[in-house]
């Protein structure tokens, strides 16, 4: 918002440029405070145990921060320079806040914090039906050996296994970067269990952060939501075994990942989103669905969503709690 706005006004203060998703990770993890907005980065801090003063500032971060606050998680602060001030002050004095998310933090009986990462990658491992290539490997090989010997071709083909193809689809814009952060987790995880891996993300050119150089890209000119012909391309041109929108896509991109046998997931962080995802005619297209926070903060299911999961069978649910 011009130079004036990015100048420093105090003599300790930094201002960063635009930094790595893993640099960001890593300033939060030796940070003594970390003072957020309610959204992704605050889940964040709890996942690295940072104290946290959370502030809202859109529309479904009361109720998360409320939550939090309420468990013992983090401190909240009006958005106002004096009342951040008092507030990050008075923890700092205290000597931060107890380890978010730890099993002796918020009050007793709340919900213990696991890793969505692992179970992401689970649930990723069944979805492309990993697993079950990996365990028929053995016999498959003996059983191609044994008909090499007699003078048969050798059919092998383990590629699925060495190989899987995963295509991510985070909203992108010009600002926020919660849904990148929690993909290029994902997929760093995915790289580290199969190094073989094809990992393909498509962003938009006008994304805030310095974007992975590990992972192909391609660039659309905004989020791959508003960009159907171009995504439904890319889907029917890598075809991948599993595509992951999160808080992105449409109707005729679901479609097209189905069309070409492509498992899909769908993530969600937002209200707005939710809805969407319990509309019958994405519930029939979305293999599972993961509400990427834990269900503390991301609320329990009402009777309506409980009344359709039961009658479509589909998708399988999952809170992704911490990542």
């Amino acid at each position: 918002q011009g130079a004036a706005w990015c100048e420093p006004h105090a003599e300790h203060l930094k201002i960063a440029p635009r930094l790595p998703i893993a640099m960001v990770g890593e300033l939060i993890r030796g940070a003594r405070l970390v003072i957020s907005n309610g959204g992704d980065t605050m889940l964040q801090a709890l996942a690295c145990k940072r104290p946290c003063v959370a502030v809202p500032i859109a529309g479904d971060q009361a109720y998360r921060i409320k939550r939090c606050v309420r468990g013992g998680l983090v401190a909240r602060a009006r958005l106002d320079a004096a009342d951040l001030e008092r507030v990050a002050l008075r923890m700092l004095e205290a000597g931060g806040a107890r380890a978010p998310l730890d099993e002796n933090a918020g009050n007793p009986g709340s919900p213990a914090g696991t890793n969505g990462i692992d179970a992401g990658l689970a649930a990723i491992e069944k979805l492309a039906r990993l697993d079950v290539l990996e365990a028929q490997r053995p016999a498959r090989l003996g059983r191609d050996v044994a008909g090499a010997q007699a003078g048969a071709a050798p059919h092998m083909d383990f590629s699925a296994i060495s190989a899987p193809r995963f295509l991510f689809l985070p909203v992108s814009g010009p600002h926020g970067m919660g849904e990148y952060a929690r993909t290029i987790q994902i997929a760093q995880a995915a790289a580290a269990r199969w190094p073989k891996a094809q990992i393909h993300f498509a962003l938009s050119r006008e994304a805030p952060y310095v974007i992975d150089a590990a992972f192909a890209c391609t660039l659309l000119p905004s989020s791959p939501t508003f960009h159907t012909p171009e995504v439904i391309a890319l889907i029917e041109e890598m075809r991948p075994h599993v595509v992951i929108f999160d808080n992105a896509g449409r109707t005729a991109q679901l479609r097209a990942a189905q069309r070409i046998g492509a498992r899909v997931v769908y993530v969600s962080a937002r209200a707005r989103q939710r809805r969407r995802a319990f509309r019958l005619r994405w519930m029939s297209l979305i293999d599972e669905y993961w509400l990427a926070y834990p269900e503390l903060l991301a609320g329990p299911l009402n009777a309506l969503e409980k009344f359709k999961l039961r009658w479509m069978g589909r998708p399988l649910l999952r809170y992704l709690d911490v990542m």
